[in-house]
């Protein structure tokens, strides 16, 4: 389509790295204010759209993951702690059977892998639960003119399952929803943001994402957008201090 062009053909500035005093000064900009925050306080002025990331920013997903894989790694009689679990998801490799070959010595069996993903994916101790003042949180940043929108890596029909174990309906709550039957593109890659670029008729400049790893910083990073992580996903504070990375608690405290 026309607008797909359009997208494919977007030509972005060159992006150049921060310098560790621009670090400094971005941060005090608006990323680390003592004592809780007012709504909105964490937004660089000029942004017009805040586009989250789901699992571990807007509801948490990552511990009843960690707690699934690490059950997965059991039945191949690997006990590992979930920080362990959690060093191994945290890698860029998204593939699904090499992060499970990871968590176990038994590298043929890859049959068996698969067959306990797929029996462990749907139980419900292993459903996202929504983090506390998510909802009043989107709604007060809504009231301020601010347009909402998700990027998630789940496919619509994953994501709508996901939604009926949480209080947050992400197809009413944002106003514009990117799933991978949307777009292919995937973080770290920053034309992963060109379909909120064209839908909401912004620069990069205007929009700032919200994200819990350090391919969200990264997409963002590459796409000349701003980011804010979240610690209560997959990221801790250590892990967006080491690149430089603006960071809250949760987004509530945004």
């Amino acid at each position: 389509s026309a607008s797909m062009v359009r997208m494919r053909s977007r030509v972005r500035p060159p992006i150049v790295a921060p310098r560790n005093d621009e670090i400094t000064s971005m941060r005090s900009d608006f990323c680390y204010t003592s004592g809780m925050s007012k709504t909105g306080e964490h937004i660089p002025g000029g942004v017009k759209v805040v586009a989250f990331n789901w699992g571990g920013t807007v509801v948490d997903s990552i511990e009843p993951q960690l707690l699934r894989y690490q059950e997965i790694a059991r039945h191949f009689y690997q006990d590992f702690t979930l920080d362990e679990v959690r060093e191994v998801l945290k890698k860029t490799v998204a593939h699904r059977p090499t992060r499970l070959r990871e968590l176990t010595d038994d590298f043929n069996d890859l049959e068996g892998l698969m067959h306990s993903y797929y029996i462990t994916r749907d139980r419900k101790e292993y459903a996202s639960r929504t983090f506390e003042g998510t909802a009043p949180t989107l709604h007060a940043l809504g009231a301020q003119g601010l347009r909402l929108s998700l990027l998630t890596g789940l496919t619509h029909k994953r994501l709508e399952f996901d939604s009926n174990n949480v209080d947050l309906n992400p197809f009413t709550a944002f106003s514009y929803v990117q799933t991978p039957d949307t777009s292919p593109v995937q973080t770290p890659d920053g034309a992963v943001f060109d379909g909120f670029l064209e839908h909401f008729s912004i620069g990069p400049e205007e929009l700032l994402y919200v994200g819990d790893k350090i391919d969200d910083y990264n997409a963002a990073k590459n796409a000349g957008t701003h980011f804010l992580g979240v610690t209560s996903g997959m990221a801790s504070a250590a892990d967006f201090n080491k690149v430089g990375a603006c960071h809250i608690e949760n987004i509530s405290h945004i």
